[in-house]
């Protein structure tokens, strides 16, 4: 429904709008939530503080991610765009993302904690449910036009873990 008024809005010339459909942010500050990607965080942001997390995939489950850094950098970059980069009756942006599997964000935080972080990852198995919801999420996007909007993606997965391991120390 809201899309549908931003474009009209911005068809009409009442606003310079754009609807930004963001990738799953990773790894994401604060504590856990009860969202079903919320482990997507929660396997790097608790192990690289001590603590256990839970890790309900195998190694071959992908997701469509974006860092926190690259994700204000693109909502900054939006409010430079002019309203004519765009048609006025469309105005949805698929942010850039990377399509990382579980195993390559298991090296990453290999790379950024060491084994001892990746031993504080605890598989366990997901409900149907979650497992289900996980499987219908959508993993690789086409978005040649947020590139050639400007817009950024992040270049390696693990320098979204090297961001919040930083973001520790200060």
């Amino acid at each position: 429904m809201i899309e549908y008024a931003i474009n009209d809005f911005s068809r009409r010339g009442y606003i310079n709008g754009f609807i930004l459909r963001f990738p799953t942010i990773s790894v994401r500050p604060g504590k856990p939530t009860q969202a079903a990607s919320s482990w997507m965080s929660g396997m790097f942001r608790e192990p690289l503080q001590g603590l256990e997390s839970s890790l309900p995939c195998a190694d071959d489950f992908e997701a469509w991610l974006c860092s926190p850094r690259v994700l204000v950098e693109n909502l900054l970059h939006v409010l430079t765009l002019e309203r004519e980069c765009m048609p006025s009756h469309t105005r949805q942006i698929n942010l850039p993302g990377i399509t990382a599997s579980v195993k390559e964000m298991l090296e990453a935080l290999r790379q950024v904690g060491g084994e001892k972080a990746v031993s504080l990852v605890k598989r366990e198995e997901p409900s149907k449910e979650i497992k289900d919801m996980l499987d219908s999420w959508p993993i690789r996007f086409d978005v040649s036009k947020a590139l050639s909007l400007g817009f950024k993606r992040d270049e390696k997965f693990v320098d979204a873990v090297e961001d919040f391991a930083k973001s520790l120390k200060e």
